[in-house]
């Protein structure tokens, strides 16, 4: 049981470190927006590397989250073979897995798996918090990048097209002439 709190506790900071990572990632994008409003090119290169490193942050974090998620699964007997289980379907089975022990650990072993739990539910409302406030910017996120891939196919179709008509540039990038069309008029020569 030490292990499963030991297990917990980690878990409980790995999610910290990524409800802190979400706010900084959130604060760059804001300052991404205002720079992008007002064309300041070297302090939005600037922004770009700083918003990459707090993504590969955040990667790492969430990769370490996933193990120990998996950890966490196996010894509370919850088969996460096929998929992990969300944060909230976590709580479900981690309240659960408390329900079935009660009787078999001491009590105050059972209070403190209890308060990990506790804490792990109220950052999941965090979360929630986090990602509701978040939500207009991901909606409009969705609408430009769906804008940019109606374009994107546009502009791959004018490509195909254009590509099918007839090909009008030599092996060095220069145009060649179209080839002459004959309008059908043939001419015979006839001796008398």
């Amino acid at each position: 049981m030490i292990e499963l709190l030991k297990l917990l506790a980690q878990f409980l900071h790995c999610l910290r470190q990524q409800m802190t990572q979400l706010e900084e990632l959130l604060g760059v994008l804001a300052r991404e927006e205002e720079l992008v409003v007002s064309f300041c090119l070297p302090e939005f290169e600037k922004l770009v590397t700083e918003k990459d490193q707090i993504v590969r942050l955040a990667q790492a974090a969430e990769e370490r989250r996933q193990q120990f998620l998996k950890k966490l699964c196996f010894m509370m007997a919850f088969d996460a073979r096929g998929r992990l289980p969300s944060l909230t379907e976590f709580i479900q089975v981690a309240q659960s897995y408390l329900r079935n022990v009660e009787r078999l650990v001491d009590p105050e072993m059972h209070a403190s798996l209890s308060h990990a739990v506790l804490e792990i539910q109220e950052l999941s409302e965090a979360y929630r918090s986090a990602f509701l406030h978040a939500q207009p910017r991901i909606e409009q996120n969705k609408l430009v990048l769906k804008a940019l891939s109606a374009n994107f196919k546009r502009s791959l179709q004018v490509l195909q097209n254009e590509s099918i008509m007839q090909n009008r540039y030599n092996e060095r990038g220069r145009s060649v002439d179209a080839p002459a069309i004959k309008q059908g008029v043939a001419s015979v020569r006839v001796r008398a």
